[in-house]
């Protein structure tokens, strides 16, 4: 099939390398490099990619410029693939295309529709989540799904290891949607709109740490965030603190929340919200950045234990 391929960084690659296996991408259209600043963590240029492949790639900060919509007119494609693309794409450009389009998503759908579905699933506590590809449609991950798999999330899983779990996924299910939209084998399922959930973009207010929160809701907001995305922060003596390591500990603490009560050489043992049972409410921070300094261990920064974190 003819694939006008529309993503980014990240998850966008893997979509696009599955594509170019066995149908021609005429095009790559994607985003400018500082449009969204989170995403450039990831290393994985769909840019680099198509111009390592002699494709053609168009750079577009949303997708609607005339230059696109005259692109696709002429090249008459079958299907618009999206994999992390940034904006909405305008139904006027899906109906250029013969199939319209699909869309690669990082959860269940109709679950966990919209924004960073991983770090939203584990940050959350949820124990699994999947790939879905999708029609188009209006609305955000709203159309009828063609393809789907589920993914374990395991208590020692972070948003970055589910990430690199999801690739392989991404690809096979992506080679099976295109396959059976070629084929004319493709079964659309509609999407319950009761079940749906939609989440925002995460900003700096979701990843701000509340100590009043429980052990495992606190270690969960920091294993979603894990290297590359944006750390989970809180604050010690006015200094931003990231916060990229933590672990539960056996010892019963307790007390009020954010008190820094014992330093080792793993690290600094901090309180969180008042626990239900015995295990009291002690976290290990492992590893922080203070400022823009470089990961170390929280232990050789903070030598008080008449500290707080905020």
């Amino acid at each position: 099939m003819k694939v006008v391929f529309m993503g980014f960084r990240g998850w966008g690659l893997p979509a696009l390398e599955a594509a170019c296996e066995d149908h021609d991408v005429m095009i790559i259209i994607t985003h400018p490099e500082e449009v969204e600043p989170f995403n450039t963590s990831f290393s994985e240029s769909v840019a680099a990619f198509g111009a390592g492949r002699g494709i053609r790639t168009i750079i577009s900060k949303n997708g609607q410029e005339e230059q696109i919509r005259d692109t696709l007119a002429r090249l008459k494609p079958d299907i618009i693939l999206s994999s992390n693309w940034r904006r909405r794409i305008v139904s006027d450009l899906l109906q250029l295309t013969r199939f319209g389009g699909i869309n690669v998503h990082r959860s269940l759908l109709p679950k966990y529709a919209g924004f960073a579905p991983i770090n939203w699933a584990i940050a959350r506590g949820e124990t699994a989540t999947g790939v879905t590809i999708h029609a188009m449609a209006d609305g955000i991950d709203a159309g009828d799904i063609i393809v789907q798999e589920r993914i374990e999330i395991s208590d020692d899983d972070t948003a970055t290891t589910v990430f690199h779990r999801m690739v392989p996924v991404v690809r096979q299910l992506v080679k099976t949607a295109l396959a059976q939209l070629e084929s004319c084998t493709a079964t659309y399922v509609p999407q319950d709109p009761k079940s749906m959930e939609y989440f925002p973009k995460r900003t700096e207010h979701d990843l701000r740490i509340n100590w009043n929160h429980s052990r495992g809701r606190v270690s969960n907001l920091i294993r979603a965030q894990s290297i590359p995305f944006p750390s989970a922060i809180t604050s010690w003596n006015t200094k931003t603190v990231h916060v990229e390591g933590a672990k539960s500990i056996e010892r019963c603490f307790r007390g009020t929340p954010g008190r820094i009560v014992e330093i080792t050489s793993e690290g600094i043992v901090v309180l969180c919200g008042e626990a239900d049972g015995p295990e009291g409410q002690g976290l290990l921070l492992t590893s922080v950045r203070v400022g823009d300094s470089g990961p170390t261990n929280p232990g050789k920064i903070i030598r008080s234990t008449t500290e707080c974190l905020v």
